[in-house]
C-alpha cells in the first residue's frame, strides 16, 4: 500500500474530483454494498431530487427513483470526508470525492480506511483514480 507522501501530489486540487470504481458487479453486488453500508456505522445522506430520503433497500429501487429526479448517495467518513454516489450503471459501482478534502496523513489515513471497508465487504478489488481515468490509478486493492 502505498504512503502518503506517495500520494499526496494525486490530491491536489485542480478542479477535477477523484474516483473510486468496484468493476464487474451485478445487482447483487450493489444490493450487497447499501445493504453493508447501513451497518457500517457510516453516517449517510441520500436524496431524491431536493429531498432527503431513507436508502432504499435494492439497486433497483434507486434505479425506479431515478425515472423522476436524480438520487446522490453521501457517505461521510471521519474527519469530514465526502464520498459521493450517483449510481450510474449496473454493472460498476463508482463514487467520487472532492481532493480538497484528503489535505493531510490523517485523512488520507481514514480514505484508506473506507476503501479497505468496500474491498472487505463486497470481496471486490476497489480502485482510486483520477477522475474519469481509470488507468491513472492513485490506489489499487485486490
Amino acid at each position: 500500500m502505498k504512503e502518503w507522501c506517495d500520494v499526496k501530489k494525486d490530491f491536489e486540487p485542480e478542479g477535477s474530483l477523484r474516483d473510486i470504481y468496484i468493476e464487474d458487479i451485478n445487482e447483487s453486488v450493489w444490493n450487497l454494498f447499501l445493504s453493508d453500508l447501513l451497518d457500517s456505522g457510516y453516517k449517510i445522506c441520500f436524496t431524491h431530487g431536493q429531498q432527503v430520503v431513507a436508502l432504499p433497500e435494492s439497486f433497483a429501487e434507486i434505479k425506479k427513483l431515478q425515472e423522476t429526479e436524480p438520487t446522490t448517495l453521501g457517505i461521510a467518513i471521519e474527519n469530514g470526508i465526502w464520498i459521493n454516489c450517483h449510481f450510474f450503471i449496473e454493472s460498476e459501482i463508482e463514487l467520487d470525492l472532492s481532493p480538497k478534502d484528503i489535505d493531510t496523513e490523517s485523512k488520507f489515513k481514514n480514505l484508506v480506511g473506507f476503501l479497505h471497508w468496500l474491498h472487505l465487504a463486497l470481496r471486490k478489488p476497489v480502485k482510486l483514480t483520477h477522475e474519469n481515468s481509470q488507468t491513472e490509478v492513485i490506489l489499487y486493492l485486490s
